[in-house]
């Protein structure tokens, strides 16, 4: 029998005594001299279970492993940080480690014989052979060292980082199945809202037919559940078959967005049809019973998804993990903000600013920054995905309702990003808080392209609503700058960085409401500016009464009705009350800015 990592029983010499991660387990490690055996877990995950029914349930593996080792558990979800520096290729991940927290050697999933075997012989290396374990814990931090990213400073992103990507897209695209690469085939939201994006920029045929039978080929495959509804993590089969059967938060929230994206430039009710699927899913399983907050996963379970709709109402669906995880969660918002307008449906509005409420009261400290997961408590914090994505939504959120409270809290967290996670020397921003914990390979921060993506997106939005104001015009350049060398290597997996090049370099359409957000004309204005399918675009809404300075720096007037200004680079249009105006004005904005 295995416990979790907060219920050992150290009566029972056949039960693993786990530890949870802390600088209590490392101190025991270094003072009995015992290596670590860590296993990196998740509660969605199939194999996970299997290897604790198995081989962390044999009583002299148990033994073993509590006599040789200090043996600790994490949970993926909840120490994403943990699991990037030690994940083995996949789910559970089994690393041996010294002491210190540097890794000996490790695994994926491993059967009970073969466990046997291996903690034997990394039992046997760590005492007898001491000098070649210093060695090589030697060679893997000066390995680590080398192998660090070269960051340019001062390097200025082109449009050819977005011709470099889309040519990387084409070279792996799949034009039988759709999607990208061979087997297990993942879904590859970050590509597909790339290449929506481009299209509304280039209108290119070749982007559209790669989207469509990308996401015409998930919807009627396995890993899209016909009956339950949602989206599978991932599928073995190349024809998007044979699908692994756990259903994760971040992975339907991201695809439904896609399938929004590609309703509104197709205008099919395809995509229409299967965004709602995944829309409902998630407020239905995901959503919990308060209404407050997403739950992060449902447990894989082979033989209950096999089963037709009439066997699935007389069993009992795989469990819903109820943690709240601040990235996944704020994704999920956004979606919803996105779903509210695009479809007409305040009741999105209200769920996700309901969410959003509940991250700023319950996982939002002005000193420390977002806390990562929340569980009765938030826990965590000093992670820079969770405090970008948190922006993210807050920012929209703002250019949703329009109200200022949300641009301020997204200030606030854009200012804990640039205090604990801008690089001294200016390239790029950090995975990790300098005051984040430094256990084992938590003492290497990092600076990985994707989180560094997703904070340079955040920088251009705030860029252009504020006007410079709080962020420099330089942020999102330098951040993107510092990749240059690096982004071509990793292939289509930079998708979401080219598509910051191309927000940084295009124009921008600025849609300026002067108004009181809660006038019924302001909302009007509101709603058809967000409906404009120029793919670039930002909306701020200034209240005549407490943004008269720049109302004043942009030259604008305040009247008693609310009226809108369309802006580009430097350039405003005349004030425009009528929402039927809208889009020709944005088309002779953009033109004029051509010239």
């Amino acid at each position: 029998m295995t416990q979790n990592q907060n219920d050992t029983n150290q009566d029972k010499p056949d039960t693993i005594m786990w530890r949870s991660w802390n600088i209590n387990a490392f101190n025991e490690a270094e003072q009995e001299d015992k290596p670590i055996l860590l296993m990196l877990t998740a509660t969605w995950c199939h194999w996970c279970h299997i290897m604790d029914t198995t081989t962390y349930d044999d009583g002299t593996i148990a033994q073993y492993l509590n006599e040789h080792f200090i043996p600790i558990r994490v949970d993926s979800d909840r120490r994403p940080d943990i699991n990037e520096r030690y994940n083995m290729g996949g789910w559970p991940s089994t690393a041996f480690l010294t002491p210190s927290g540097d890794t000996l050697t490790g695994a994926t999933y491993i059967a009970p014989d073969d466990m046997r075997h291996v903690m034997q012989q990394v039992r046997d290396v760590y005492t007898q052979r001491r000098d070649y374990v210093n060695q090589q814990v030697a060679h893997v931090r000066s390995q680590a060292e080398a192998q660090q990213p070269v960051l340019l400073l001062g390097a200025k992103p082109t449009m050819s980082v977005v011709s470099t990507v889309t040519q990387n897209i084409l070279k792996i695209f799949d034009p039988e199945f759709g999607g990208f690469g061979k087997m297990p085939k993942f879904p590859a939201p970050d590509v597909i809202d790339f290449l929506l994006y481009q299209q509304r920029f280039e209108n290119d045929d070749n982007q559209i037919k790669i989207v469509e039978k990308t996401l015409g080929s998930m919807s009627t495959s396995d890993i899209f559940d016909q009956i339950d509804g949602g989206m599978f993590r991932y599928s073995n089969g190349i024809d998007w078959t044979d699908p692994q059967t756990e259903k994760v938060l971040e992975v339907n929230a991201a695809n439904a967005n896609n399938y929004l994206h590609a309703y509104q430039v197709t205008k099919k009710a395809v995509y229409l049809n299967v965004a709602e699927n995944l829309l409902s899913f998630i407020e239905q399983h995901f959503l919990q019973k308060s209404g407050a907050y997403f739950a992060a996963s449902q447990a894989a379970d082979q033989e209950y998804f096999s089963q037709d709709k009439i066997k699935r109402g007389t069993t009992n669906p795989p469990p819903i993990d109820s943690t709240l995880l601040l990235d996944a969660s704020a994704q999920t918002i956004s979606l919803f903000f996105y779903a509210s307008w695009l479809l007409n449906n305040k009741h999105y509005e209200i769920l996700a600013l309901k969410c959003l409420d509940f991250l700023w009261e319950e996982m939002w400290d002005q000193t420390k920054g977002a806390y990562h997961y929340w569980d009765i408590t938030a826990q965590v914090t000093g992670l820079v995905q969770d405090n970008a994505h948190l922006c993210k939504a807050l920012l929209d959120a703002f250019q949703v309702t329009g109200q200022k409270t949300y641009l301020n809290r997204a200030l606030e967290v854009a200012k804990v990003i640039e205090d604990q996670f801008h690089s001294e020397d200016g390239t790029g921003y950090y995975d990790l808080a300098e005051e984040h914990e430094d256990l084992g390979y938590l003492r290497y921060r990092r600076k990985p392209l994707a989180e560094n993506a997703v904070v340079a997106n955040v920088l251009i939005t705030l860029m252009h609503i504020t006007e410079n104001r709080s962020v420099g015009p330089n942020a999102a350049e330098q951040t993107l700058g510092s990749f240059l060398q690096q982004y071509d290597k990793i292939g289509h997996f930079a998708a979401n960085y080219a598509k910051a090049v191309g927000r940084l370099l295009n124009a921008t359409l600025k849609y300026h409401i002067v108004g009181d957000p809660d006038e019924e004309k302001t909302q009007e204005l509101i709603k058809q500016c967000l409906l404009e399918n120029y793919p670039y675009k930002i909306i701020r809404t200034l209240s005549p009464t407490e943004d008269i300075s720049v109302l004043e720096e942009l030259g604008y007037e305040s009247n008693e009705d609310p009226v809108l200004y369309i802006r580009v680079n430097e350039r405003s249009s005349a004030p425009i009350t009528q929402t039927d105006a809208i889009h020709e004005t944005s088309i002779e904005m953009l033109d004029s800015s051509l010239t």
